[in-house]
């Protein structure tokens, strides 16, 4: 199987893609939306990265993602979270374990197959997407050099990239904030989040880009999809258990929307400095919840 396909598709004059970011091993989310994707036709997907953690189901997603590829043009990235799996690997420092800083990494790490971790190994951190009769895109989880910057409409970061880039479209995630933004004659296309929205939204978030004309367009989406399924197997699966306080706040986020993983991590973080703590110790996190009533 291919990877990745950065050669022009012959022939090509009007080309449609589905944009996934930020599955984050919500299977059920993005199965959602390949079927949506498959029903009103595409010619090939895009992944953006962070396809795995926080979500019960990682290998499963990745299979369902090596399915993708097995019946249409596919290009995966890398995004931040694989970069932690794969550093943590690579390293060996064997430190995480069940609990309220690393239980979530550390069940993710655990589902995982060596031909897991070595299909996330093979994917870039930005590729570029060339189709004939169509401006070429770069596709990117973040920034082109960086899985970490977050990229908001009107942020000199993105303004930066935008003045700087040599194509005139740049696909990025990591924010999980949905939008097309427009700045000089040049546009930033985020898909939003797959398997974990927040700003409020519940639904799974993925976006159609289509060149017609010469000109790429976005349609942004928000798809509906079984989210008592899904967290049932947080129960099933054992991470409500092994990822502690954190993944307690990640379902309250699917139950009621938010960013509630978000604001524990934030108010773990100030409770840890004011403590004068080197790292944020497991008790913080604990009391971090507490006050969120997690």
């Amino acid at each position: 199987m291919r990877l990745f396909l950065p050669e022009s598709l012959k022939g090509a004059k009007n080309v449609r893609l589905a944009v996934f970011s930020d599955i984050h091993s919500n299977e059920p989310a993005l199965r959602a939306c390949l079927a949506y994707a498959d029903h009103v036709g595409t010619d090939g997907y895009v992944f953006l990265g962070d396809h795995v953690s926080d979500c019960p189901d990682p290998e499963r997603t990745l299979e369902l993602m090596r399915e993708a590829a097995r019946r249409k043009k596919t290009w995966f990235l890398r995004g931040n979270r694989e970069d932690y799996l794969l550093d943590y690997v690579r390293s060996g420092a064997g430190t995480w374990k069940p609990g309220n800083a690393s239980g979530s990494l550390y069940y993710t790490l655990k589902r995982l197959s060596k031909e897991d971790l070595e299909f996330l190994g093979r994917m870039p951190l930005n590729l570029p997407l060339e189709f004939e009769g169509c401006p070429r895109i770069r596709a990117c989880h973040a920034t082109p050099t960086n899985n970490y910057v977050l990229l908001y409409p009107g942020a000199e970061a993105l303004e930066s990239i935008l003045r700087t880039m040599d194509e005139n479209t740049l696909l990025t995630g990591h924010s999980h904030f949905q939008y097309r933004y427009e700045s000089r004659g040049r546009q930033a296309i985020n898909p939003g989040a797959v398997g974990m929205p927040s700003h409020g939204q519940k639904g799974a978030q993925f976006a159609m880009v289509t060149c017609l004309g010469g000109r790429w367009s976005a349609r942004l989406l928000n798809i509906e999809y079984d989210r008592e399924a899904l967290l049932k197997r947080f129960e099933e699966s054992g991470l409500a258990d092994m990822g502690g306080v954190y993944t307690r706040a990640v379902m309250r986020t699917f139950r009621e929307g938010g960013n509630w993983q978000g604001e524990l991590s934030l108010t773990a973080r100030k409770l840890s400095q004011s403590r004068g703590e080197r790292a944020v110790s497991d008790q913080t996190w604990e009391d971090a919840g507490r006050m969120l009533g997690l």
